[in-house]
């Protein structure tokens, strides 16, 4: 019988995590469906579906780096944690679909609101899970600090996107790309706040 630290561990929580984001991006990539016809010209109409999955791409592979950095933190799973994680992955489960509906809909003013919209469900739920793993890991005051702000600066910046949507899709995608960067930058973040912490 199992250990009640081994069922209780951040391991079933992360492999869960990890294959469901696979599978996610597997789903986005069966959208790239080739053209009939040959050269560049049959492919310069794909051009929103590359740029749409390239971009969901990118925060697939950020949240998936992120997520596992947050894991390395779970000392253990309490249910909060693992709802949290679901409702981070419920949002990510409906990238494929606003993926696939920016692109066939050119870019239209609402579907990349909606796109925008999935970012900040993400988010949100991805917050939640940080404040419980924060709680339970006893970082510094100055590490916790700069992670929820940065998180919070990323949910503000994905909301301001819902409503330039309708302004300018391009700026949205733009502003969806500078939240993402945050995220990306995690790491920095959380070494130079160590460093000021030491």
């Amino acid at each position: 019988m199992a250990e009640p630290e081994a069922q209780n561990g951040p391991e079933r929580l992360a492999a869960f995590s990890d294959g469901v984001i696979a599978i996610l991006i597997t789903i986005m990539v069966l959208d790239l469906r080739p053209p009939h016809a040959l050269g560049l010209a049959a492919l310069w109409p794909m051009r929103l579906t590359f740029l749409s999955y390239a971009l969901s791409f990118l925060f697939l592979s950020i949240a998936w780096i992120n997520h596992h950095q947050l894991v390395r933190d779970v000392k253990h799973v309490q249910p909060c944690l693992m709802w949290s994680n679901l409702g981070f992955l419920f949002g990510l489960s409906l990238l494929p679909f606003g993926t696939a509906y920016m692109a066939e809909q050119n870019m239209a003013p609402f579907t990349v609101a909606l796109y925008a919209f999935i970012f900040l469900v993400s988010t949100l739920a991805y917050i939640v899970m940080e404040l419980f793993v924060a709680a339970q890991s006893g970082e510094h005051a100055g590490v916790k600090q700069a992670t929820i702000r940065r998180s919070l600066l990323a949910l503000l910046i994905f909301g301001g996107a819902i409503p330039c949507a309708f302004l300018s899709g391009w700026l949205a995608l733009a502003l969806i790309v500078g939240g993402a960067t945050l995220y990306a930058l995690s790491d920095w973040i959380r070494r130079r706040s160590q460093g000021k912490s030491a």
